[in-house]
């Protein structure tokens, strides 16, 4: 439950009124998103304070797992900001189930929490900031590829992907319904040798994405520089928009000339 976890971040487990998260003293939210029970804001100094659940994983990267947000011990300046390290955030943060992932000013990413099904990409399934020392500089960025950053990313409740600076994209995490895009049902990021270099880009057939979206359902899709797009993963209820219900990515030969631009009618 959110609001007994505090993750409504006013000292206040109750529901029924709404009202301003006391994120400090003069401080305002640039960012910010949110998970069923917890939450991460990017605030104006470009700082992170995570509150809500914190149970088993580390989500709110804190190096422990109490929750914050409850009691107002634990909101406003007195809670804590999360160590990502020497370099500095960029102005975006986004939660998936039990996990979170930053995009630094160097233009590579950070994760943080549950790795469970490679989500954090770190090829294991270690929690990252349920214990001291796991934060800061101790924190690795994700291996997205040698000489490669990140542009634009997004995550679902299991998944990541990026979108590289040489304008690919990259998946990792569970694979439902082919949503890395990688012609496979196979989890990556969660074995030896699954990230970096040996990170298979989404076959996009020459198109150049500008920005990514990923839906709680898992469907992946991709804005293009022409006004375009193109989605793949689960199409259950056509949400990939190519008139069938048959999911995209799954199985070889269905991306890359065989996926066309969605088809739009004004």
């Amino acid at each position: 439950d959110m609001a007994n976890n505090g993750g409504l971040s006013g000292g206040n487990t109750g529901l029924g009124s709404a009202f301003y998260a006391n994120v400090g003293t003069n401080r305002k939210v640039v960012d910010f998103d949110n998970d069923d029970d917890f939450v991460c804001a990017l605030l104006d100094n470009l700082k992170i304070k995570c509150w809500g659940h914190n149970a088993g994983n580390g989500r709110l990267g804190l190096g422990d797992t109490i929750p914050r947000g409850g009691i107002p011990a634990t909101t406003g300046d007195n809670l804590e900001y999360v160590d990502l390290g020497t370099v500095a955030l960029s102005k975006k943060v986004r939660l998936g189930d039990s996990f979170a992932c930053a995009l630094m000013t160097n233009q590579k990413m950070k994760c943080w929490g549950s790795a469970s099904n490679g989500r954090l990409g770190y090829e294991d399934t270690n929690d990252r900031g349920d214990v001291p020392g796991e934060m800061g500089d101790s924190l690795p960025f994700v291996d997205v590829g040698t000489g490669r950053t990140v542009k634009d990313f997004d995550v679902n409740g299991v998944t990541v992907c990026a979108i590289r600076d040489d304008d690919s994209v990259v998946c990792w995490g569970k694979n439902e319904y082919g949503v890395l895009g990688r012609g496979d049902s196979s989890n990556i990021g969660d074995d030896l040798g699954e990230m970096g270099d040996n990170l298979v880009a989404v076959d996009l057939n020459g198109d150049r994405p500008v920005a990514i979206e990923l839906s709680s359902s898992g469907t992946a899709c991709v804005l293009l520089d022409d006004g375009g797009v193109k989605c793949w993963g689960n199409n259950f209820r056509g949400n990939i928009g190519q008139g069938d219900l048959e999911h995209v990515g799954d199985d070889p030969g269905e991306l890359g000339a065989s996926l066309p631009v969605v088809d739009v009618v004004w």
